[in-house]
């Protein structure tokens, strides 16, 4: 019964702490303008990618 109290705790703390993260995160000044960035979109190559390691890993 105290281990369950204890991770669900746990659990509630953490919940609480992410929370607080993402909401500095969102808050706070990140040191640029968001209106002035520019975005580059590149094209994706055609036809299958290679890599070399990639037909041991299937």
């Amino acid at each position: 019964m105290g281990a369950q109290f204890a991770i669900a705790l746990f659990m509630v703390v953490g919940t609480l702490a992410v929370f607080a993260q993402l909401h500095w995160l969102r808050t706070s000044d990140l040191g640029f303008r968001k209106e002035n960035l520019l975005s580059i979109t590149m094209p994706l190559p055609q036809g299958p990618i290679r890599s070399p390691g990639m037909h041991y890993a299937l």
